[in-house]
C-alpha cells in the first residue's frame, strides 16, 4: 500500500459539529397531523353522509323488454295482424218471442223491415181468448152485485145494532121511573105515619070528650063530633095504607122492568149474530170480487198476447214462424222473427294464436267488406276471449264497427286489419316493432316520469318518460330507460329529487 500524498490535506474537507444540525423546520410539526385530522373528519362526515341518506327502503324493479312482434309499440300507420271474420249483432241478436200460445194466423213482417218498439209483428188464434174475457167479465160484474147486496145486508144489520140506543133510553127510564115510585112509596108511608097519628088523636079527643059528658061537664053533640073525627081519621088511615100498599107494588114493578131492559141491554145475541154474519158476507163479497177482477185482468192480457210485439227497435233479419204453425211456450222454437240493430255491429275474427301477442284491448282496426271495399269501416277490439279454439288453433277477438251503414249484413264476411298504438322509438329497427321498449308496472308512474336509482350516490332522482299503450298492469315505455335501469318502488313512502334510498334484500 502506498502512502497518501502529502499535498493533500483531508482535514479542510471535514466540517464541524455545528454545521451538520439540520434545520428547524417547526411548521411541519402542526401542519401535518392537522392534515390527518382533516382527511380523517372528512371520511367520516362522507360514511355518515351515506349513512343519513340512506334512510327511505326501497325496493328495484326492472324494466322488461316487449316482447319482439308485439303491437304495442309499432307506428298507428302499420297493419300487424290481418284476419278473416264475419259481421254480427252486438251484443247479441234479438228474437222475438210469443208469450202466449197458440196458433199463427198472420205474419205481419218481412225480412229487411224496419220496426220499432211495440209494433205488432204476427197475430195468433184469439177465439178462446176472447170467450174467456167474456166470461171474466160476467163473473166481475157478478161479484160486484153480490158485494152491493152484501153491502145493503151490513148497513141494516148495523143500523138494527145502533137502534140499541132506544133499548138504552128504555133502561134509563125503566131506572128513573122505578127510583120515582120508590119515592113515591116513601111519601106515602110518611102520610100513613101521620094518619095513625091522628087516628089516635081523635080516640084521645073522643075519650075525654065521653069522661067530661060522663061528669056532666060536656053535651052529647061533643061527643058525637069526637066520635066523628075517630071516624074520619080511620078512614084516611085506611085510604093511605091502600095508597102505600099500591105504592109498594108499583115500585116492584119499576124495579122488575128496570132489570129487564138492563137484560136486554146488555144481550142482544140476535142483533150482533145478525150484525158480524153480514159484516163477513160483506168482506167474503168484496175478495170475491178482487178475484174476478184479477180474472178479468189475466183475460184481458191473454187477449193482448195474441198480438206478438217487438220488445225492441232494430230490422228484421229473419221470419221464424209462417200462419198455422202451432207455437208452445212450454217447448222451444216458439220464436216469431229475429232483430238486429244495425247501428251495433261487430266483426267476430279468429286471429291466429302465433299472433295474440300483437293485439290488445282498445286497439285500432279497419274491416273490410265486399260490400264496401273502397272504404274500410273504422273499428275498435273491445274483446279477446279467454277460450282457444283447439282445432283451428285460433283465438276470438271481437271488433266493434264504429259509424256502420246499411251495408253491412249479419254472417257477412269481412277482413280485419289491426293497427300498431304509436310511433315507434328513435333507433328503433323497423322491422321489429317493439325495439327500445319496456314494459313497467303502471303504480310506478306518476305525471310520466318515475323515481330511478343513482348507483354513484345512492339516491332517487326523477325520470321523464314517454308512454305507450298500456297492457294490462303493466305500461309501454318509449325511451329514458333500459334493462340496466333501476325503477325506485317506495311504496306509500313518498320521494323527494335527491333523497337517499336503501335497497330492499331482494328488491334488486
Amino acid at each position: 500500500m502506498s502512502d497518501p500524498r502529502p499535498e493533500l490535506d483531508l482535514g479542510s474537507l471535514s466540517r464541524g459539529t455545528q454545521e451538520l444540525e439540520p434545520p428547524r423546520r417547526r411548521w411541519l410539526r402542526l401542519v401535518l397531523p392537522a392534515g390527518i385530522l382533516l382527511i380523517f373528519a372528512a371520511v367520516l362526515l362522507s360514511s355518515l353522509g351515506d349513512l343519513l341518506r340512506r334512510g327511505i327502503e326501497v325496493r328495484v324493479v326492472t324494466p322488461r323488454p316487449v316482447p319482439q312482434g308485439s303491437a304495442v309499440a309499432a307506428p298507428r300507420d302499420r297493419v300487424l295482424v290481418q284476419a278473416a271474420g264475419w259481421v254480427e249483432p252486438d251484443p247479441s241478436l234479438v228474437h222475438v218471442t210469443a208469450l202466449s200460445g197458440g196458433i199463427v194466423t198472420e205474419v205481419l213482417v218481412q225480412e229487411s223491415d224496419i220496426v220499432q218498439a211495440g209494433d205488432p209483428v204476427a197475430r195468433l188464434v184469439d177465439d178462446d181468448a176472447r170467450l174467456a174475457l167474456a166470461r171474466a167479465a160476467a163473473e166481475l160484474a157478478l161479484a160486484r152485485a153480490n158485494v152491493e147486496d152484501a153491502t145493503a145486508r151490513s148497513s141494516i144489520a148495523q143500523e138494527r145494532f145502533d137502534a140499541a140506543l132506544g133499548v138504552r133510553e128504555a133502561a134509563a127510564v125503566a131506572v128513573a121511573d122505578a127510583k120515582g115510585r120508590a119515592a113515591e112509596a116513601k111519601h106515602r108511608r110518611a102520610a100513613l105515619v101521620g094518619a095513625e097519628v091522628n087516628v089516635r088523636i081523635a080516640k084521645d079527643e073522643l075519650a075525654v070528650q065521653k069522661e067530661l059528658f060522663g061528669q056532666g061537664a060536656a053535651g052529647s053533640w061533643q061527643v058525637e063530633l069526637a066520635e066523628g073525627a075517630v071516624a074520619a081519621a080511620e078512614s084516611s088511615l085506611a085510604v093511605l095504607r091502600a095508597d102505600a100498599a099500591l105504592a109498594d107494588a108499583e115500585v116492584e114493578g119499576a124495579l122488575a122492568r128496570e132489570e129487564r131492559a138492563k137484560d136486554e141491554l146488555r144481550l142482544r145475541f140476535e142483533d150482533r149474530l145478525e150484525r158480524d154474519r153480514a159484516a163477513a158476507a160483506l168482506a167474503a163479497a168484496t175478495a170475491t170480487a178482487a178475484l174476478s177482477e184479477a180474472k178479468m185482468a189475466e183475460a184481458e192480457l191473454e187477449l193482448e198476447r195474441k198480438v206478438v210485439r217487438t220488445p225492441v227497435s232494430g230490422v228484421v233479419l229473419e221470419r221464424l214462424t209462417v200462419p198455422g204453425m202451432v207455437l208452445d211456450l212450454n217447448r222451444s222454437g216458439h220464436e216469431v222473427c229475429s232483430l238486429y240493430d244495425p247501428k251495433s255491429l261487430r266483426v267476430r275474427v279468429d286471429v291466429p294464436q302465433d299472433d295474440i301477442d300483437r293485439l290488445f284491448v282498445g286497439q285500432r282496426a279497419e274491416i273490410v267488406t265486399n260490400a264496401r271495399t273502397d272504404e274500410p269501416y273504422a273499428g275498435e277490439l273491445i274483446r279477446l276471449v279467454q277460450l282457444a279454439d283447439i282445432q283451428k288453433v285460433t283465438l276470438e277477438a271481437q271488433v266493434r264497427i264504429d259509424g256502420g251503414d246499411s251495408l253491412l249484413r249479419p254472417d257477412m264476411l269481412a277482413q280485419v286489419r289491426f293497427f300498431g298504438s304509436g310511433e315507434a322509438p328513435a333507433g328503433g329497427s323497423g322491422d321489429s316493432s317493439a325495439a327500445g321498449a319496456f314494459l313497467i308496472p303502471r303504480r310506478l308512474v306518476e305525471d310520466g316520469a318515475v323515481w330511478v336509482l343513482d348507483p354513484v350516490e345512492s339516491v332517487a332522482v326523477r325520470r321523464k318518460l314517454t308512454l305507450g299503450a298500456e297492457r294490462g298492469e303493466d305500461i309501454e315505455v318509449l325511451d329514458h330507460i333500459d334493462a340496466t335501469t333501476k325503477i325506485l318502488d317506495s311504496g306509500a313512502t313518498p320521494l323527494t329529487e335527491g333523497v337517499g334510498v336503501k335497497v330492499k334484500r331482494g328488491g334488486a
